[in-house]
């Protein structure tokens, strides 16, 4: 860097010069490294989605219960459906008496 500013001691000269600098840092030695972290990432991501898919390979660890996970979704649907078809309350507040006039 004051390689740059020993040979353009005009202050234009060296904000370009400077601003060059900067531009080939990032290009050789910043986005390189961030582009290979970006695709590790990326594809450690589509192995973890992968595997989520699936579910018997993900949880590689003791079952807690003989339910299959899978059914969950379904039960929740199920509970879904049964609130809905509940009668409507009209409020959950309790009811507070007008104070007497």
């Amino acid at each position: 860097m004051a390689a740059i500013w020993a040979f353009m001691p005009s202050d234009g000269f060296a904000v370009l010069g400077q601003w060059f600098y900067n531009k080939v840092v990032q290009l050789l030695l910043h986005l390189p490294y961030s582009r290979k972290l970006e695709m590790e990432a990326d594809e450690v991501g589509l192995h973890l989605a992968a595997k989520a898919i699936r579910l018997r390979q993900s949880c590689q660890c003791a079952p807690l219960s003989a339910i299959d996970p899978r059914g969950q979704t379904e039960f929740l649907r199920n509970i879904i459906h049964e609130k809905e078809k509940a009668p409507l309350q009209l409020s959950k507040a309790p009811v507070i008496p007008a104070p007497a006039s």
